[in-house]
């Protein structure tokens, strides 16, 4: 009986990580960072671990940022749901206003058709505010086991990098 009970363990493992498409909620501002699965939030940064977390993100040598873009190009795994980017900014100098408006217009229009066709919904929109912040808020689905295992096989390629230059 024991071996029945590990192994549906063993299966719901392996549907979880290879089978399931987990759903996270994103929302990603100047002073926080939230995300949530299942509507429960799992990680909340705010103030000085916020600023932490970011200081963690800077690679440290030539090394770590050739991994971090190896890493990044995982995000091609990931498929969103939606997004809605919201840049707010204050208005002190018109000027400097119109080149801001101006210049993400522009790379919005360049990258729309690409956003477009790997996003399901997407919003964008530039609102005059007190206070000069980005939101963004996402929600998105992947295969963990996928990404980990694409993980290790980065991290693994790097150790072996490392030892070899040693």
């Amino acid at each position: 009986m024991i071996y029945y009970y590990i192994f549906l363990f063993i299966l719901l493992v392996i549907y979880f990580l290879f089978a399931y498409e987990l759903k996270l909620k994103v929302s990603i501002s100047f002073s926080h960072l939230s995300v949530k699965v299942f509507f429960i939030p799992i990680i909340y940064l705010k103030g000085p671990r916020y600023k932490k977390f970011l200081k963690k993100l800077i690679p440290e040598n030539k090394e770590k940022m050739k991994e971090e873009i190896d890493i990044s190009s995982l995000i091609t795994l990931v498929h969103f749901d939606y997004l809605n980017i919201i840049i707010k900014k204050n208005v002190v100098d018109y000027l400097a206003y119109s080149f801001l408006i101006a210049g993400f217009d522009i790379l919005n229009n360049m990258l729309i058709y690409y956003i477009k066709e790997n996003i399901k919904e997407y919003n964008f929109k530039i609102e005059e505010n007190e206070k000069n912040n980005i939101d963004i808020d996402s929600k998105f689905h992947f295969n963990l086991g996928i990404i980990l295992l694409n993980l290790f096989i980065i991290n693994r390629r790097y150790k072996n990098v490392q030892k070899a230059n040693k």
